[in-house]
């Protein structure tokens, strides 16, 4: 469990790390962005990290919108939160 996070936060900062590991990020990459997003997060921040949303296809390219930068936050009106699977 990461230090001073809520449950609820850490629930998302532990399906974010396995959804940027799924996506081909190391461990150490994946668990340092998503200690950046809870901050993000924290303070409203509406932007977005491409390997969020579920449009993201398996050779970084956005299903709606081609190439993507993998590590911008950035607004995105196509953007559609990744979930987990149920």
């Amino acid at each position: 469990m990461s230090a001073g996070l809520t449950p609820r936060q850490q629930v998302r900062h532990d399906f974010r790390v396995q959804l940027f590991q799924q996506h081909g990020w190391p461990q150490e990459r994946a668990a340092a962005w998503a200690m950046r997003l809870v901050e993000r997060d924290a303070d409203g921040d509406d932007r977005r990290l491409r390997v969020e949303c579920s449009n993201l296809l398996s050779q970084w390219r956005c299903r709606e919108r081609g190439a993507v930068l993998a590590e911008t936050l950035q607004r995105c009106p196509t953007f559609n939160w990744a979930t987990p699977k149920q």
